[in-house]
């Protein structure tokens, strides 16, 4: 049974829901805030953007040549708080965007993280091209269907490119 309530706000969004325990608990009678069949009263529902990794990076000329060299992000911007302090910084490419952190504290070095790609053997194509020589990634068939490309940067951090997440 539902019906609606004021709770201080408008009263096509806050309604109350009878809910039925399994064991034969009496109902609860819960607020909750839900849509109405009024849609004249549009809510401003709460949305989760990409999450932004912060890896942990020792030296910034190796993280410059794995990431933007290697790898063919883009430097965004850097920061530090005065010359000889930690370096922190944003790279990107395409959709993707990871932060580099000098800074202690700022996440452990041998992280792993996935990053969805939609072509990953023109990514690999491409990383072969470059000659990295850390680093000459294979695509490999995973036991749940995907392919995946795993690189570590200098910091053994790994980023797995994936061609499905899920």
């Amino acid at each position: 049974m539902r019906h609606l309530q004021r709770f201080g706000r408008s009263p096509h969004w806050t309604r109350t829901c009878d809910f039925a325990y399994p064991h034969g608990t009496p109902y609860h009678r819960a607020p909750i805030c839900c849509p109405t069949s009024d849609s004249s009263a549009k809510p401003s529902f709460m949305r989760l953007g990409n999450p932004i990794p912060i890896l942990r990076i020792f030296d910034e000329a190796k993280a410059k040549e794995f990431y933007l060299d290697f790898l063919g992000f883009t430097l965004d911007w850097e920061h530090r708080f005065e010359a000889g302090l930690p370096l922190y910084m944003q790279v990107s490419r395409d959709g993707c965007i990871l932060h580099l952190s000098e800074h202690y504290g700022d996440g452990s070095p041998g992280i792993a993280m996935r990053i969805q790609t939609h072509d990953l053997e023109a990514l690999q194509r491409e990383l072969l091209t470059k000659q990295y020589r850390y680093a000459r990634p294979e695509i490999e068939e995973t036991p749940w269907g995907s392919h995946d490309m795993s690189v570590h940067d200098p910091f053994r951090n790994r980023l797995t490119f994936t061609s499905a997440i899920g």
